[in-house]
């Protein structure tokens, strides 16, 4: 995934996690002065970390709240 030379992979027995944002832009000052694109776009990618446990715990023994 991702442009040619600049590609997204994951080392085998992993997971990557993808993220992607485009917005459009309405810039305040005429584009003839600065000249901008109107489309902003940026991506990410992040490695996953592996979970030992899925279980949930308080560890910390944390006083339980409740909402009424």
């Amino acid at each position: 995934m991702g442009p040619p030379g600049n590609r997204i992979v994951s080392i085998p027995g992993t997971a990557v996690m993808v993220a992607e944002v485009t917005y459009d832009y309405q810039p305040l000052v005429s584009s003839t002065i600065f000249p901008l694109t109107e489309t902003i776009r940026h991506e990410s990618a992040f490695n996953v970390r592996g979970r030992r446990n899925n279980d949930l715990s308080n560890t910390q023994e944390l006083a339980r709240l409740e909402c009424d």
